[in-house]
């Protein structure tokens, strides 16, 4: 079993090739992982086309994905793994070279505006203005969608001027206007241009905007977005410093304006073990256990584990397969694990960790094993617990039982 991946706008790309086609078709399962949270695609009659998997949560920010692919069938099975550098922008749908070719698309258009700004004409240079800002082209919409990506708003917004510094060169020595079409068509253009395009862009993106002047009697424009509760000024450039400024559209006071910033870095996710639990399946499994699934554990008169006795003993951490369990599991303390082997030793040598509380610890790494296709018996050797409180526990976790 071999698969070769490709990093494409719309996910990855998966070939997977097998070393029998006449095996077709089998169970082929992929999962993605860049982070704590996997994407997982599974084709249970996959007769040998390509399959696209969607980007994994954190792929962006480590700029790393690994891909595991695992294929069985009635008499054999395979699996393969590998790490996949792609390129950010790709992962946020915003390549450069597609951008571009959209740009030669756009139908060309004439400019609009002229060089000056007098005040006897502020009216009819308003509507200009306007009318460039509000224009409808399904081709311009389309490229503003493209370019702003996914995520939040904040993230969508600074998508546009990062993308936009990038494709238009400031000449701060001019302040003549074009249309969007044409300054992004030219690739460079004056500052107050850029805030035309700016202001355009990301209205056809779904954001409000707005144009304004220098109020010290200066020419050059600059794009307004609005936020949340007042209006934020977006500079051509890092460096641009923010003025007094008079409104130009909409006709309103801006209030107090300050400067539109980058929004702060996620938290780079922390990787965790591969999610194909589900192949120690393969081994014989464990015996059933004939506790009422349907009941949880009940809790017996026993001492709540204070502080200490939640630190398992420093003795090597249990490890099944890819799966390591968390440190921070709940521990019988010396006095209620006395008791059980008094009332019920048969329960505690099979399951050591029965009647002890859920912690918060212990309900992540049960939906990870959830996640990643594990099933009640695994989870249950996994957590030494019995499969009633398993199932008991997915119920209260809102997660189906496997």
């Amino acid at each position: 079993l071999t698969t070769e991946l490709e990093a494409t706008g719309d996910g990855l790309v998966a070939d997977v090739q097998v070393a029998d086609r006449q095996a077709l078709p089998v169970n082929l399962g992929l999962v993605a992982r860049s982070g704590p949270v996997p994407t997982l695609v599974q084709d249970k009659q996959w007769a040998g086309d390509p399959k696209v998997i969607p980007y994994p949560h954190g792929a962006a920010e480590s700029g790393k994905v690994s891909v595991e692919t695992v294929g069985y069938g009635r008499h054999d099975w395979g699996y393969t793994s590998q790490t996949l550098e792609v390129d950010p922008e790709t992962v946020r749908g915003n390549p450069q070279s597609e951008i571009r070719r959209r740009i030669e698309s756009l139908p060309q258009e004439a400019v609009v505006l002229r060089r000056r700004l007098f005040i006897g004409r502020e009216r009819r240079f308003r509507k200009r203005v306007e009318a460039a800002i509000n224009s409808t082209s399904d081709q311009l919409a389309e490229l503003a969608n493209f370019i702003a990506g996914h995520g939040n708003e904040h993230e969508r917004a600074w998508r546009i001027v990062e993308t936009l510094r990038s494709l238009i060169a400031i000449d701060s020595r001019s302040n003549e206007f074009s249309t969007p079409a044409a300054v992004l068509k030219a690739g460079q253009g004056s500052p107050s241009a850029w805030a035309i395009t700016y202001a355009t862009i990301a209205r056809h993106a779904g954001f409000e905007t707005g144009i304004a002047r220098e109020e010290s009697g200066g020419e050059q424009l600059v794009a307004l977005i609005k936020g949340s509760n007042n209006w934020l000024l977006v500079p051509a450039t890092a460096s641009y410093q923010v003025p007094s400024l008079a409104p130009v559209l909409p006709r309103e006071s801006l209030g107090s304006v300050i400067a539109f910033t980058e929004p702060p870095n996620p938290p780079r996710p922390q990787p965790v073990g591969p999610a194909w639990a589900f192949l120690h399946e393969f081994r014989e499994p464990s015996p059933p256990d004939k506790t009422n699934p349907e009941q949880d554990e009940p809790t017996p008169d026993l001492p709540t584990p204070n502080e200490a006795d939640r630190t398992p003993p420093p003795k090597p951490q249990k490890q099944t397969g890819s799966w390591p369990l968390p440190s921070g599991l709940n521990q019988h303390s010396s006095e209620s694990r006395a008791k059980l082997e008094t009332s019920r030793p048969e329960l505690l040598a099979k399951h050591p960790r029965a009647y002890l509380p859920w912690n918060a610890d212990e309900d992540e790494f049960l939906t990870q094993l959830h996640q990643a296709g594990c099933s009640t018996a695994k989870m249950s050797e996994l957590l030494d617990r019995n499969s009633g409180a398993i199932n008991s526990r997915l119920d209260r976790l809102g997660l189906e039982q496997k």
